[in-house]
């Protein structure tokens, strides 16, 4: 029985022992775990708080864990000089090539860049990621850098290459000299296909080149421009499209001089599509430095008045038929105060420098061409282009919807002697002409059929009622008396005096 026992009792003894020693390893194991955590947590805040990289951040090949930012890129920038010194890249064309390195390239890297967002996104961890990384456990950040290059630099080499690869593109053109005759007028300048760089195939292939390949030949990638305009199109499209003529009748010398000096202006004139094209502004001021010379003038009293100039609207009335003749379009135009003679009612396109102008457009998809010259007594414009539709032909019509008689003459006592002295002189200074409303019609036909009948404006020609001035002395017995003077009438081509209209622009016909 007491031996049953003691051998109970050694047990007990026995197990007490070895419960101990458990306590006593779990106790250090559970120290070394805290500590190992204290550990952990110091170097994880170290990591934090002195602005150092974690373990496994890998950039360009270089491990860069415990490295502050400044020190991982001066390591970085060391390693990525290898690779910049291989940077040579060529680039050709036909038988040209250029070469250039890296610092012609302006190249860098996003080292910088990634080593931020290595940092930063370490900010964002959960402290069981950080405690990943220091144990070695977590997902590090590892990645090569990425070139670029100066877009500046990059620009001025293509700006420099492109001297030598562009072509730039080139119309058919038309060389045309009015002072031929027939085709010899016309010589057409080919087409030239434009060549240009692709700049945008051009940056791929470079930036391509600066990671994959650093001493790539890259064939510069070029793409064409094709012409709009071809010479076939203008070698079948250029024919005689209208043609008007008025006469010069009984025009002075100095008034045909006008007319031929403001019709020079536009001879061999191209109109390109779109352009619209002013007298006024063509021609110039009508002065004696321009070359004008003084001719009758319409006063804003409706007389006839000699000004520098005087004739040029028999110009702009010609180029205005002309223009319709040739189914195309004017955008300004106005008549004269009476009916011209050398066009019928309607027709007419009065001109005055600074207060009324003429103008037209060319509002085809091709040019045309404008011949003006004078031939004895024909002042002649011609307008050359795209020709009108097979069997189309054009003309103008006036029709005259009502006439106003003219009235007597306003009898005016001439005090001053301006224009008469004596009581059996007279002169009469305005005409009294009769006012008229005309339609103008230009008319379309196919193969004599008519097919348009276009209502291009309705004139009214007010009716002008004239002034004969008297003398208002009476003639002594020494005084002879003498033919009276001629009334101010002898031809209806004169054209406004600029002078004399007030500044209003009222007349307006030089």
């Amino acid at each position: 029985m007491n031996k049953f026992r003691f051998s109970s009792t050694r047990k007990k003894r026995k197990y007490r022992v070895r419960n101990a020693k458990a306590l006593i390893a779990a106790g250090v194991t559970l120290v070394a775990v805290i500590a190992a955590v204290i550990v952990l947590n110091i170097q994880i805040g170290r990591s934090y708080e002195s602005q150092v990289l974690h373990r496994g951040v890998v950039i360009e090949g270089v491990e860069l864990g415990g490295k502050t930012p400044q020190e991982a890129l001066a390591l970085v920038q060391e390693q990525e000089k290898a690779r910049l010194a291989e940077i040579n890249l060529t680039l050709t064309f036909e038988e040209e090539s250029w070469n250039f390195d890296a610092e012609s390239l302006g190249v860098t890297s996003d080292a910088q860049a990634l080593i931020d967002q290595a940092f930063n996104q370490a900010k964002e961890m959960s402290w069981f990621d950080h405690l990943k990384m220091v144990l070695g456990f977590g997902q590090g950040f590892s990645s090569p850098v990425t070139f670029s290059y100066d877009e500046e630099k990059v620009d001025a080499i293509i700006t420099q290459v492109a001297e030598k690869v562009n072509v730039p593109m080139q119309n058919a053109k038309m060389e045309f000299d009015p002072n031929k005759s027939g085709s010899e007028m016309f010589h057409v300048v080919a087409e030239v296909q434009g060549r240009q760089i692709d700049t945008e195939a051009l940056d791929t292939n470079i930036l391509s080149a600066l990671m994959s390949d650093p001493q790539a030949q890259l064939e510069i990638p070029t793409k064409t421009i094709e012409p709009t305009l071809l010479a076939s199109d203008l070698q079948k499209t250029t024919k005689l499209r209208g043609r008007f003529v008025t006469n010069l009748g009984n025009s002075s010398a100095a008034r045909t001089h006008n007319v031929k000096e403001s019709l020079k202006q536009f001879n061999g004139m191209v109109v390109n599509p779109g352009q619209e094209v002013s007298f006024n502004d063509t021609t110039g001021p009508r002065t004696a430095e321009n070359g004008y010379q003084d001719a009758p003038l319409i006063a804003s009293d409706k007389s006839l008045q000699d000004g520098p100039g005087g004739g040029v609207c028999q110009s702009s009335t010609t180029i205005y038929n002309a223009i319709l003749k040739a189914g195309l379009n004017s955008t300004v135009r106005a008549h004269h105060s009476f009916p011209s003679s050398y066009v019928d009612k309607g027709f007419d396109a009065t001109v005055n420098y600074g207060y009324q102008d003429y103008k037209f457009i060319n509002d085809t998809d091709l040019p045309f061409y404008i011949k003006t010259y004078v031939s004895g007594k024909d002042v002649v414009v011609e307008i050359y282009g795209e020709p009108l539709e097979e069997g189309v032909s054009i003309s103008l019509e006036s029709e005259l919807v009502n006439t106003t008689p003219k009235e007597e003459p306003e009898i005016v006592q001439d005090t001053e002697g301006k224009y008469v002295t004596y009581t059996d002189e007279k002169k009469e200074v305005v005409l009294s002409r009769d006012g008229y409303v005309v339609k103008a019609w230009r008319i379309w036909k196919k193969d004599g059929e008519e097919i348009k009948r276009e209502l291009l404006h309705t004139d009214n020609y007010e009716a002008i009622r004239g002034k004969t001035y008297v003398g208002v002395k009476e003639r002594g017995a020494d005084t002879p008396a003498t033919a009276s003077p001629s009334k101010d009438g002898n031809n209806d081509n004169g054209d406004t005096n600029p002078n004399e209209n007030g500044g209003n622009g009222e007349g307006s016909q030089e």
